[in-house]
């Protein structure tokens, strides 16, 4: 039977300890196994192969959870780099790692702009310029995704549509709401249709169906989001009701991502004067935030 060597040996070991680890929510562990990982890979395959590119991703994801933004944006530059060395730039992986960078740059500015909870030590506050500057790399990052995923899995697939909602809150963010709203509706469209299509036919894998539900609920949701930036209120109603249903079905009621969007039709509610809507929405959420401390305090 064939052996691999030690280092491959004992970096499967610690993929899994790592994978483990952050399950269960013990980041700094995870991020101790993922950097030993990172130094095994590149010792033994190299600056120019995909294992070593993967090991610095997922050193990255680990710093993130930590809430260690300026090293994890540190990691996804190198990350992103050793995939286009190993892979090219026109590669699933490649466009990954982009957008994970892109999307840490949009929230890290994000926050940094609400004046939000911030580690000054872990993380240095942005200037406007900074933050200007931090939008259009990740605009520039995600455009660059969307042409990559679009050329390796083409219009039709998940992806493609992930990574347009994605460039879509980045261009809402810089106020190109025109531009947002056309990609937003395309991904909705794509998305409707893979799901539409998951569900319609036999044998298809339910936990996949469940993911493409929960990644057009989120088009949904951001979708209504921007008519609701664009004063549209009645056309932003229906899309969160959606989507709402969507994230019910697919990740549960008592998830973030369905207490979010019922948080956002509430205040769509108080947009359009409906205080009792809005009431009943918020008693709602109390509900679900209450029951699911409940379930975390019981595990």
């Amino acid at each position: 039977t064939y052996a691999p060597p030690a280092a491959e040996a004992r970096l499967r070991t610690l993929q899994q300890k790592m994978q483990q680890m952050y399950a269960a929510g013990s980041f700094a562990a995870a991020r101790d196994a993922a950097q030993e990982c990172r130094n095994i890979a590149l010792s033994h395959f190299g600056p120019d192969h995909p294992v070593s590119a993967s090991s610095v991703n997922n050193l990255a994801l680990m710093h993130k959870s930590l809430g260690q933004d300026e090293r994890a944006t540190e990691l996804y530059r190198e990350a992103l780099s050793l995939y286009r060395m190993s892979v090219g730039e026109v590669h699933r992986s490649t466009a990954t790692v982009a957008c994970n960078l892109a999307l840490l740059l949009r929230d890290t500015a994000a926050r940094s702009a609400a004046g939000g909870e911030i580690d000054r030590e872990k993380n240095p506050v942005q200037s406007t310029a900074d933050t200007a500057a931090a939008l259009a790399e990740a605009r520039t990052l995600l455009e660059g995704a969307v042409a990559a995923r679009l050329q390796v899995l083409g219009p039709p697939h998940p992806e493609v549509a992930l990574a347009r909602s994605q460039l879509a809150s980045i261009l809402r963010v810089q106020g190109d709401l025109t531009g947002a709203s056309e990609l937003l509706e395309r991904a909705v469209e794509h998305l409707d249709a893979s799901h539409f299509a998951a569900e319609a036919t036999q044998g298809t894998d339910a936990t996949k169906t469940a993911r493409l539900g929960a990644l057009l609920a989120g088009a949904l949701n951001s979708l209504a989001l921007l008519r609701k930036q664009q004063a549209r209120l009645a056309e932003a109603e229906p899309l969160y009701l959606r989507a709402s249903a969507l994230y019910d079905g697919c990740v549960g009621e008592l998830s973030s991502d369905a207490i979010v969007c019922r948080h956002n039709m509430a205040e769509l509610a108080l947009a359009r004067g409906d205080e009792a809507a809005a009431r009943h929405l918020q008693q709602d959420i109390m509900r679900r935030v209450e029951a699911a401390e409940g379930v975390e305090g019981a595990t």
